[in-house]
């Protein structure tokens, strides 16, 4: 098993932290830099699933990716089962609810956002007005 890894988001500066933070024993959040450590409350963390997507990029939770040029997908977690996906928006009604496998993520996903900085992302009204097939060259690299 390899280390736990997390990357942090500061809400009133709206960006991840690009410093390094520990946690204490109570649970307080500091930071590794030396500069004046944030408030916990203002701080988000998103745990790395340990998958990667075809760009070998890092899948975190919050992550929004395309999967399979079908449909968009939400990564979440909940204590007890770990991490799992939300459809956002599909191409086909039965084709994400059960074709998702998280061991083909190296070649079948791309990130294409997360929760923090593309909340409209969230948002039904954004899928209706956008089309999976514009994400989808994104994804096969085709321009």
């Amino acid at each position: 098993m390899g280390e736990i890894e997390f990357r942090v988001w500061n809400i009133k500066k709206k960006k991840f932290l690009d410093t390094g933070i520990c946690f204490t024993k109570t649970g307080m959040f500091e930071t590794t830099s030396g500069w004046k450590s944030p408030k916990e409350e203002d701080l988000k963390l998103s745990q790395f699933t340990r998958l990667k997507d075809k760009d070998g990029k890092k899948i975190f939770i919050g992550d929004i990716l395309i999967w399979d040029n079908e449909c968009i997908i939400e990564i979440k977690s909940k204590d007890e089962l770990g991490f799992y996906y939300r459809v956002l928006a599909q191409k086909d009604k039965n084709i994400c609810m059960f074709d998702i496998r998280f061991y083909r993520s190296e070649e079948s996903s791309k990130v294409i956002g997360n929760i923090y900085k593309n909340k409209e992302m969230l948002l039904k009204k954004y899928w209706n007005n956008k089309k999976i097939k514009d994400f989808a060259f994104e994804v096969r690299g085709e321009q």
